[in-house]
Formats: C-alpha cells, structure tokens, sequence
C-alpha cells in the first residue's frame, strides 16, 4: 500500500468521524432545544451529516474510479445528484432563516432574486458533469458550474450573518458559511488529486461541526420569538 493510499485512508476514517460526531451532537441538543428554529437547524445538521459520510467515499470513484465496475461508478453519480439536491436545500434554508430573523428582513447580495438562476445553473452543471462529455470545453465548463454557487452561498451566509442579532444563528450562519466555501475551494481548487480533495472536505469537517456545536450557545431563557414565517 503507498503513502498516498494509507494518507487517503486515514483522512477519509477521521473525515466521517467528524461528520458522524456532529450529526450526534446535533441529535443531542435537538432534544434539549424547544425553539422549532433552532430545532429545524439541528434535524437538517443530523440528515446532512449522516449523508456526507457516504457521500465522501461516493464522490472519490466517480472522479478517479476509471478503473471500477461502470455500475459502481453510476451508483456513485447517482448519490451524487441526490446528495447535491439534499445540501442545496441546506444551503438555501440556512440562508432563508438567517434573512428572516434580520430584523429588516434585507434581501443580502439580492439572493431571493437570482436564488433560482444559481439552482438552475447548479443543475445543468451537476447533470453536465455526471452524464455528459468527459472531456473539452463544455466538459470544463459543466465541472465549474456544479459547485459554483456553493462560493455564492458561502458569500450569502457570511453577509447575512453580520445582519442578525440573534448570537446562535448568527454564529451558525458564519461557521456553515466557512463550511460551503471550504466545498467550493475543495471542488473548485483542490480537485487535482484523491488525497488533495479528501483534505479539503476533512477541513470543511471541521467547519461543519464547529457551526453544528454553534446551535448550542442557546438557551431556553435566549430565544427569539416565534414567527410561522421562518423557513425551516
């Protein structure tokens, strides 16, 4: 076994640890909170937890599997269209519930405007990349489209966040919004290699368990007032 293989091994072993402990923690302070809010935000952290780990090793056969069964790498792609569909509507509820508790509700980088032009792009580049030409200019182009917007979504998280007044969603939007942009970097950078990319989502890990534990820093004497219009 080579160096590479045994690094690779090791980060995708501690990567979904990470993934597995925040969706635990998450489970455990969903019991504890009574805000639906904040109770929203710790179901979507376990689901999503509990689908990145499959989704680390999925994402690897379909990049570098030339050499595994079609199937195998088809079943892969497939998870990956299903995963990307489950963290988009992550990504857009996040953004939705950290507007809505702005106490001027401000549409931050026009985002309920061009919110529908970023899933649309999202798609044509995940759908392009997955099932169209290997190779070439259009090929190119699908692989950027994909996670693109993750960057857009992590850019949106971060402004919003300034904007909130409440500490646990103003902290969980900033850490989730490092988390996206971490993917973005990973997908979009750091993509020349399993052992490269592999680190990249073990850092985004990271990211993601420090803004699942952020839900924590509320209290049930700290809550904000309940509104039917928050997303959940």
């Amino acid at each position: 076994m080579s160096d590479d293989s045994v690094i690779l091994a090791a980060l995708l072993l501690v990567t979904s640890c990470v993934y597995a402990l925040a969706g635990y923690r998450a489970f455990r302070m969903r019991r504890a909170l009574v805000s639906t809010v904040y109770r929203s935000r710790a179901f979507w952290a376990i689901v999503f937890a509990i689908l990145f780990i499959p989704f680390v090793f999925a994402i690897l056969p379909f990049n570098y599997g030339a050499n595994l069964p079609e199937w195998e790498v088809m079943a892969a792609a497939i998870f990956v269209v299903a995963f990307n569909l489950v963290a988009f509507v992550f990504c857009d509820r996040t953004i939705l519930v950290a507007r809505e508790m702005d106490f001027f509700h401000r549409d931050t980088l026009a985002y309920g405007r061009v919110r529908w032009f970023v899933w649309s792009a999202s798609a044509i580049g995940m759908f392009g990349s997955l099932f169209g030409p290997s190779t070439g200019i259009l090929s190119d182009l699908f692989i950027v489209l994909w996670p693109a917007p993750l960057a857009y979504f992590a850019l949106a998280l971060a402004a919003t966040s300034f904007r909130v007044s409440d500490r646990a969603i103003r902290n969980y939007s900033k850490w989730f919004g490092l988390f996206t942009g971490m993917l973005a970097l990973s997908f979009l950078v750091l993509n020349t290699g399993e052992v490269s990319i592999t680190l990249g989502m073990f850092v985004a890990s990271l990211l993601y368990y420090r803004s699942t534990v952020s839900l924590s820093s509320t209290s049930k004497l700290d809550l904000p007032a309940e509104s039917g219009t928050v997303p959940r």
